[in-house]
């Protein structure tokens, strides 16, 4: 990868808008090929061919550029933006500067194209989420919201990848038998832990791997080897998977009536915070403002 030198507004506008043309683009030559300790290298016999100046032009640029300058922003060295150090090396005064600008710059674009992303990747997600979600059958929709529930408490709209784990689920195994796994993970000690998330249940780790979830039935079906009826010894799947879509639900009602006074002490605020004409106004009329 080439080298490169971040240019500021500063650069055409500053001190050095006085001296000849030239003097500036040999300035840019020395930033753009200095190394990373800020040195040039190079005399006025190299930087003439390389900027396709006179010799005697180059070598007026590079007085210039050593020269105490007492209009520059930074006066380290007097102004000077160069110092030499042999015929050929010459240390740009403000070299660090100059590359911690480009640093910010470099990390700025980065930031906001990386933002940029993921509100676009957000998007993405959220459509397929909606369309893949609208295209499940009732009783396939339901199904899936109960298994979700199971594992996320709070009640919201499922993602795309967890609709897509679904339906890879699905290929192979029925609505009650996931729902039942799910219902014997959240109430297994080691389990429990280990099913944070609904997605991640039907991931491999390579190809051929067995999934999470695989690993989670045929415990939960191990569990269930000494079936009676809906009964497996000490476990009842059934049992148990109604118990923790219970537990889901209160814990969703107990969240609710937490905020509740919190939602109504809001409205109650925007109520009395209208003064003047609009007071007597109703809220339907307040809000066509």
């Amino acid at each position: 990868m080439g080298r490169y030198a971040m240019v500021r507004e500063g650069f055409f506008t500053g001190s050095l808008v006085d001296t000849p043309p030239y003097t500036r683009i040999v300035f840019l030559l020395m930033l753009v090929q200095k190394n990373r300790e800020g040195i040039f290298e190079g005399n006025a016999d190299f930087i003439s061919r390389i900027c396709k100046i006179s010799l005697k032009d180059a070598e007026e640029s590079l007085v210039i550029l050593s020269s105490p300058d007492p209009n520059s922003d930074s006066q380290e060295a007097d102004g000077a933006r160069i110092i030499q150090l042999s015929p050929r090396h010459w240390r740009i005064v403000n070299a660090e500067r100059y590359d911690a600008i480009a640093g910010e710059e470099r990390a700025r674009a980065y930031n906001t194209a990386y933002q940029r992303h993921a509100r676009a990747k957000a998007k993405q997600e959220a459509a397929g989420a909606g369309e893949a979600a609208s295209a499940l059958k009732p009783d396939e929709d339901a199904g899936f919201r109960k298994a979700l529930g199971l594992i996320h408490t709070k009640e919201r709209a499922p993602t795309g990848p967890e609709i897509k784990a679904w339906r890879a689920l699905r290929k192979d195994y029925s609505i009650d038998d996931i729902i039942e796994a799910i219902g014997f993970g959240v109430n297994d000690d080691f389990w429990r832990p280990n099913i944070l998330a609904f997605a991640p249940l039907a991931k491999r780790k390579s190809a051929g791997a067995p999934r999470k979830f695989d690993n989670l039935i045929a415990k939960q079906r191990q569990a269930a080897a000494d079936i009676d009826g809906d009964k497996v010894g000490n476990y009842d799947a059934k049992a148990a998977a109604d118990a923790a879509i219970e537990e889901a639900t209160r814990k969703r009602r107990l969240w609710e009536k937490e905020h509740a006074d919190e939602t109504r002490q809001a409205l109650a605020q925007r109520e009395i915070s209208y003064t003047g004409p609009c007071a007597q106004e109703t809220p339907e009329e307040r809000d066509n403002h």
